[in-house]
C-alpha cells in the first residue's frame, strides 16, 4: 500500500511578520552615502538630465531600449554621456548594446566574464 505524504498548511501562528516600514528610515541612502538611479533614455535631450545626475557622484544606469531618434542619434548620445562622464570625473561602462552605467570615481565597476567548462 502506498501512502501518499502532504504537506502541513501553515496556519497563522506558524508565519512569521516582519514589518519594514520601521526598518525605511535606518536604510536611507543619504545616510550611507550612496545612490543609484535607473533612467530610461527616449530623447537626446534627456542628456541634460544625465549629465545633472552624474555632477551629483550618483551611479547612475541608463537604458536606451525605448530611445525614440533613430539609432544614429541613439549612438551619438552614447558617445556624448561617455564625454560628460569622463568631463565631471565619472566612468562610463557599456554594459550591453542597449545600457550604460555612469560610476562616480569613487566607486569601481568591474565587467566580469563568466567561464563555462564544456
Amino acid at each position: 500500500m502506498i501512502r501518499l505524504l502532504r504537506k502541513r498548511r501553515k496556519n497563522d501562528s506558524d508565519r512569521l511578520f516582519v514589518d519594514l516600514g520601521e526598518y525605511a528610515a535606518d536604510m536611507a541612502a543619504e545616510e550611507y552615502g550612496m545612490v543609484v538611479k535607473t533612467v530610461d533614455m527616449k530623447l537626446f535631450s534627456d542628456l541634460t538630465i544625465i549629465a545633472d545626475l552624474i555632477s551629483r557622484e550618483w551611479l547612475i544606469i541608463v537604458e536606451t531600449s525605448k530611445f525614440e531618434e533613430g539609432e544614429a542619434v541613439r549612438r551619438e548620445a552614447m558617445e556624448k554621456m561617455k564625454i560628460v562622464a569622463k568631463d565631471r570625473g565619472g566612468r562610463f561602462f557599456e554594459i550591453s548594446e542597449r545600457v550604460a552605467v555612469i560610476a562616480p570615481p569613487h566607486i569601481k565597476v568591474e565587467k566580469c566574464r563568466i567561464r563555462r567548462n564544456m
